[in-house]
Order: structure tokens, then sequence, then C-alpha cells
């Protein structure tokens, strides 16, 4: 699956660095056009990283376990799952 986000309004390609400064809203590089995530993404992203951290706090029985695991799955879900899976318009 290949990486492919541009502005709705000029078509500009942003790259996957661009996408890994911004959170849902976001200014195009290129034409300076404010983009918001629109809120079918937000619920979508809240709920593949809500889901996931809940079951990794109630399965893990450790106090250093659950620090490490939950610190893992939010940076895995910020800096990877976010910029794949919000949408702009």
């Amino acid at each position: 699956m290949a990486f492919n986000k541009k502005c709705c309004h000029c078509n500009y390609a942003f790259s996957y660095k661009t996408l890994l400064n911004q959170t849902a809203i976001m200014k195009c590089p290129a034409c300076k056009a404010e983009l918001q995530a629109t809120l079918l993404s937000k619920i979508i992203f809240s709920l593949i990283f809500i889901i996931p951290f809940v079951l990794i706090l109630m399965g893990i029985e450790r106090d250093l376990g659950k620090i490490v695991v939950t610190l893992i799955w939010v940076i895995i879900s910020f800096l990877v799952i976010q910029p794949l899976v919000l949408k702009y318009e």
C-alpha cells in the first residue's frame, strides 16, 4: 500500500515527514491552505488507539510492564498510525 496524501486545494503531495509534524489541523506547505482532519477519520483513529490501549492495560499484571507497553503503543499510534489514518479536507 503506497502512502498517498495530497492537498485538496492544490494537489501537493505530502511527504510522511510533513504529516508527522501536523495533527488534526495542518497547513499545506505549497498553498498555505488550512486543512482539517475529517470527523470520520478522527473517530477511526480514536477507536484504533483506545481499544488496544484498554486491552493492554487490562491484560498486563505488572506495573512496569504496563508502563513500557503503554508508552510503546502511544508512540506507535501517534507517529505511525495517525498520519496514515487521518484524512484532510
